[in-house]
């Protein structure tokens, strides 16, 4: 009942929100009668299709562009267009919005099977500290005698000199006991009981309590170049 007033809410004052963007493209080529058309008029005005952080697509973003892909696909013969997908399969955060890493290995599958597409794959980091890569290839390698992910290599770190630290605090246990009770509650004038809304906030808080200690201490970094002291 709250999804079907909050669609009448937005429909009545001609308002979208980001999923109704999603679900109307893909009805749009996939669903709808002049599909096929559209599908077609957009494909002339596509030369290059290029996607970062692919590891975050959902189901619903594929789905929608896959027609297009398939038009690209139809004709690779004929023109010199281009694909890009760009995605590291262990930074994804998004799957409370559905995201699934899964989709990148997908595509890469299908675009090197119909477009002759070819896999490029980097294990060194330009960014990152021994340290920081040495933990990370901890943490991804070795989850009760496997990897965590299938497709994961060990990385290492182009700047084999540059600072890094590595701190594990304590697990933060809840204090609270969930509230399970089952009676209807007014959700304008009774808030929910989330335990893990307080455990995420006492773990900002110690993350805060860190860094300031950091910046109290003047603590010494070495960059790329020289070595400074640590600043928000």
């Amino acid at each position: 009942h709250l999804l079907s007033e909050y669609q009448r809410l937005k429909f009545s004052r001609h308002i979208l929100d980001f999923d109704d963007l999603e679900w109307y493209t893909y009805l749009l080529l996939n669903k709808h009668e002049n599909a096929a058309w559209i599908q077609y008029k957009l494909d002339q005005c596509i030369e290059h299709i290029l996607i970062d952080e692919f590891q975050d697509t959902n189901p619903t973003q594929w789905n929608l562009l896959f027609p297009l892909l398939e038009e690209l696909a139809s004709n690779i013969q004929e023109n010199t267009r281009s694909l890009f997908f760009v995605g590291d399969t262990k930074q994804s955060i998004y799957r409370f919005r559905r995201a699934n890493p899964q989709l990148q290995f997908t595509a890469s599958q299908w675009a090197k099977q119909n477009l002759g597409a070819k896999l490029f794959e980097t294990d060194r980091s330009f960014r990152s500290s021994p340290v920081i890569i040495e933990f990370v290839n901890k943490i991804f390698s070795e989850n009760k005698g496997k990897p965590l992910l299938d497709s994961f290599r060990t990385h290492e770190a182009v700047q084999t000199k540059l600072w890094g630290s590595v701190q594990i605090d304590p697990l933060i246990v809840p204090e609270n006991k969930i509230d399970n009770r089952s009676e209807f509650r007014n959700p304008l004038l009774q808030a929910k009981t989330d335990v893990g809304v307080s455990c995420h906030y006492r773990e900002g808080q110690a993350v805060a309590k860190h860094i300031n200690k950091l910046i109290a201490d003047s603590t010494p970094i070495l960059g790329h170049k020289q070595a400074r002291i640590l600043r928000y």
